[in-house]
């Protein structure tokens, strides 16, 4: 009994070993990405691959310009995408794949008007 008793012990301490260790990998190399729009929709900034949530809002407001908000983010194994169109369409949309990403930005645009376009992109790593 003591035997068993031992070896399910160093099991299960391999195994929270194994996992701690997979967890503290996985969040080391967390990316993330945001998007920042005016209130008009005419000015924008975005950003990729940051390695905070924090950095990655303070770099695209920054590109954006200090009357943005941020609108949009997105993490790690993600894609994010902004589109715009004519007059005030526009549109924003995150997914695993840019041409996801990219295809929910446009449909969010054209839902608002005409000529849509992606003005901006990217996936993080």
């Amino acid at each position: 009994m003591q035997k068993w008793l031992m070896g399910a012990l160093c099991l299960g301490l391999f195994g929270l070993m194994l996992c701690s260790g997979l967890e503290t990998s996985e969040a080391g190399s967390s990316r993330y990405g945001a998007l920042a729009v005016d209130g008009q929709h005419k000015r924008y900034g975005f950003s990729y691959n940051q390695s905070s949530l924090s950095s990655a809002m303070e770099r695209a407001k920054s590109e954006c310009g200090r009357r943005c908000s941020v609108v949009l983010t997105f993490g790690t194994g993600m894609c994010g995408a902004y589109a715009r169109g004519s007059g005030s369409s526009y549109g924003w949309g995150k997914a695993k794949s840019k041409s996801e990403a990219q295809s929910r930005a446009i449909s969010e645009c054209n839902s608002r008007g005409r000529g849509c376009y992606i003005r901006s992109w990217g996936c993080n790593r």
